[in-house]
This record gives C-alpha cells, structure tokens and sequence, in this order.
C-alpha cells in the first residue's frame, strides 16, 4: 500500500525551538519547510543506492546487528504487550510497528524474521519524507515478502513529513502504534525533542520507542560534525535521554552502547552499536507545578453520589485566573488537610491526589459553566483514613503531572471504569521519582507543622495571586525539585 507525499503549506509564523545541545532558537515554519525540502533531496538522490546495496547485500550496516535490533525490539514488545498478538491465536491481532525515516526498507526482513520466530505478525508502516526512497521501499517490501512463507504481515509505505504524519492522517494514528523506531533516522530531525513529542502521540500505552544506530554514537557523532545541514541531531547519552524525556509520558527500559555477537564464523566479535527503548507511560510530568489553596467546597454531588469516588472541590470562584490556562484534563498530585487543632483523623498528612480540572463534559445538561477542581484523595490499606466530610475546611493541593485530557464518555459505566484507571495510575506515578518526591514540598510540610498540640505552620499565601483565605502559584517544576531534600 502506498500513499502520495501530502505537501504542508508555508507559513510565515515563528516558533521557539530547543536544539540538541539545549540552545533556544527562533525558527520560522520557513526555516522548517527549507530543511525538509534539503532533506527530501538529498535522500531522493541516494535511493537508487541505498536500494542497490539492500537488494546485494552489500549494506555497510552489518546484518548481524541489524537482526540483534530486531529481535530486541520483538523482544521488548511481547514484553511489554505479552503473546497476545502471537500468530497461534485463533484471531491473532498483529503488532502496528512505524519505522520512521525507513529509506528503502532495510529492517524490513529483519523484522519480519524476527517476528516469524517468535511467532507473532507485524504490520509495519513505513514513512519517510523521499519519494524515491519510497518507492524502492515498496519493491523492496515484495522482495521481503517473496522470501517469507507467512503472509500474514502486512507493509505499507507513507511518502509523508513524519512531524505532520498523524494530523495530515486526520488523527488516525493517534496511540495506535505499538511501536515506534527511528533507525539512524534521529539524526535527520532539527529537534529531538519534538521528534520525540511526535512519536509519542502515536504510542499506546505500554507500547515503546526506540532509537537505534548499527554504528553506535560515535559515528552519529561524526554525521554531524561532517554535515550538520543534513544531520542537525544525533543520538544522545543516557543522561540527555532523561533531560529530553523528562516532561514526556516515557520511561527509559534499555540504552546499550556496545556488545558482544557472534560472527559468521561463530566467533565473539564486540561491536560499537546504539540502542535505546522507552515505554509509553499513562503520566507525565508538568514543566510548570501548580499549588492551590482554600476551603473545601460541596460540589455537584456527582463523585460520591452518582458514582461512589467523592471529591473535594475548590471553588471556581476563588481560583478561576489560576485555572485559565490548564488544559482540562486529569491530574495527580499531592494533598493536605489542614487541620490547626490537630484532632481530627486524616488531617494534617499527606495524601495521593488524582485531579479533575474542567468541566465534566460527560453529565450532558448539568456541565459545569467554569472550569473547576474535583480532588479524589487516594486512600491506600496503609494509609490513615479521612474520618468525617471536610467541606470548609482548608485543602493544600500539589498538581505536579499530567494523565490524560478530559473526555466525554458514552456512559457513566465507560466513566467510572476510566476514573478507576486513573486512581491506579496516579497511586502508581506517586510511589516513584520524582513524583515521590514531591511529598517534601515545603508547601506541604508546613502545613503539618504542630509542636505540643499548637499548630505552628507558617501562613501561606500564593506568588501568583489570592490572599491568606485562598491562594495559589506556579513554579518551575526542575526548579521546585531543586529545593527538596528528595529532589536533590
């Protein structure tokens, strides 16, 4: 299956883009279109080819790395996804793979023999901004094809920009690869970080990304330093992985450097190599943390009511300029009760925290008219259970990452089970760093301050606006963590 390049329009606008060292830069969509177009010649010239050296054999790329990657990356998806998709099933559901900057098809047999010998299906779509690279990807493909006996994997080849990949597709690829590969391919983008962003729309949860090179760093390295016009990117360190994934719903699962394989002649040969994985988490942490505090209000009565998970509210009233430019969407976090007599159970600690803000689009005739703040507080079997409704009281809540953008579902049952799932996430996101982390916020601590039974908490009032009644701020996430004794 082959679909024509789709051409993306100039546009004049311009944009603040991080380069790979962390410089920030100005380009405009002009600047963009000219490195696209610079690439689309550049690899349209060297079709012929990189198709001649894959139909010889005779690929500079050693074969034996090439089939490492791909049996690691069959690997790394039955281990993430299970044998669900094994090609025994009676309705086996083949793996979605995108290989992005895919040239003439290189990994294709590779990751089809991977996948025949673990017994599961592929279907691999393939971009990549040359045409001519495409179409010998096709033949490609059928040569592939030709040399298998199972014809139940599936190839299809996408002349496209990737960055413009899934809306010029009108979103349908959204969350719908199970994998995600960019072969000595990160090299090519302006931006890593907004390659990755990119890919990441398009994982599913639990699905992974990986960055691959057959010649290891060094020579992706070396790419660049001979011709940074082609290559502005390269392959990073582990250290720079964390600095670029750090606000992306990614967690690192395998960076290798070198190995050891045995050659054609059953020797062990060590081998420069460059192979990094992540899997799509359900959270992600929010460049900018956002605290709020102020009297627990009654709500609408639809958390403990209609569904049996109760919420305290914030006021809309009272937090509407803090809340004017958050996304609607679920959020966790951390929350205190304050309590200045120190009586009543399950005041003063901390407590999980999984966040509505917006406007419960899913009660059809009753949604709400502001944007508002619903917080489940998470009680776990060890945790101290909250005795008591809490309305008036004063609530300090942490929101320090991201689950999912608010949704209208077609049921209260479709609501209730996405809610429960969001609960689990945020319990999960919670117990490990940094997230954890933000327990020892000084915003939180103080509020459980107390020394002989006298409440000795410092009063709080937020940078950003409110007064000592209800309040909040934002801070620089990296920065808020900075100053924590976990955190550091």
């Amino acid at each position: 299956m082959f679909s024509s390049f789709k051409n993306v329009s100039s546009q004049s606008s311009q944009h603040e883009t991080t380069t790979n060292e962390g410089d920030v830069v100005t380009l405009t969509e002009k600047d963009k279109l000219n490195h696209f177009q610079h690439q689309r010649e550049y690899f349209d010239a060297l079709a012929d080819i990189a198709f001649e050296e894959s139909i010889t054999g005779s690929d500079k790329r050693n074969p034996l790395i090439l089939a490492h990657v791909s049996r690691r990356l069959m690997s790394d998806l039955v281990q993430s996804k299970g044998t669900g998709n094994g090609a025994g099933d009676e309705d086996p559901k083949p793996f979605q793979i995108l290989d992005v900057g895919s040239g003439a098809g290189v990994l294709f047999p590779p990751l089809l023999s991977a996948a025949d010998t673990m017994g599961v299906n592929l279907n691999i779509t393939a971009v990549d901004i040359s045409l001519n690279m495409c179409r010998k990807a096709e033949i490609y493909a059928k040569v592939a094809f030709d040399k298998k006996s199972n014809n139940q994997h599936q190839i299809q080849v996408i002349n496209q920009n990737f960055l413009h990949l899934d809306e010029n597709y009108d979103g349908a690829f959204r969350e719908y690869f199970d994998c995600v590969i960019f072969n000595e391919s990160i090299e090519n983008f302006l931006n890593v970080h907004e390659a990755l962003e990119a890919a990441v729309t398009m994982i599913n949860h639990g699905g992974s990304l990986i960055i691959t090179h057959s010649e290891g760093m060094e020579s992706s390295t070396s790419k660049r330093e001979t011709d940074p016009k082609t290559f502005p990117g390269q392959v990073l360190s582990v250290s720079q992985l964390r600095d670029v994934m750090q606000f992306l719903p990614l967690q690192i699962t395998d960076f290798i450097e070198n190995f050891e394989l045995l050659d054609e002649s059953d020797k062990l040969q060590a081998y420069k190599f460059y192979y990094a994985s992540a899997r799509r988490v359900p959270r992600r942490a929010l460049r900018r943390i956002l605290r709020l505090r102020g009297p627990v209000a009654p709500g609408y009565g639809r958390g403990g009511k209609q569904l049996g998970i109760p919420t305290a509210n914030l006021p809309e009233s009272l937090f509407a300029d803090a809340l004017a430019d958050i996304q609607p969407g679920v959020y966790f976090g951390w929350a205190v009760i304050e309590d200045p007599t120190d009586e009543k159970q399950g005041r003063n600690v901390h407590h999980k925290a999984v966040v509505n803000v917006g406007y419960s689009p899913t009660f059809e005739g009753t949604e709400n008219k502001e944007k508002i703040v619903e917080a489940h507080l998470i009680i776990g079997e060890n945790d101290v259970e909250i005795k008591g409704d809490f309305y008036n009281e004063t609530m300090r809540l942490s929101l320090i990452g991201s689950l999912r953008p608010e949704k209208k579902f077609a049921s209260f049952p479709e609501l209730l089970a996405a809610i429960r799932y969001d609960i689990q996430c945020a319990r999960d996101a919670l117990l490990v760093a940094p997230f954890s982390h933000f327990r020892t916020d000084s915003f939180l601590v103080e509020a459980s301050k107390m020394l002989n039974g006298t409440d000795v908490m410092s009063e709080w009032v937020g940078a950003d606006g409110g007064d000592t009644s209800a309040s909040w701020e934002f801070e620089d996430t990296v920065q808020a963590l900075e100053k924590m004794i976990q955190g550091k």
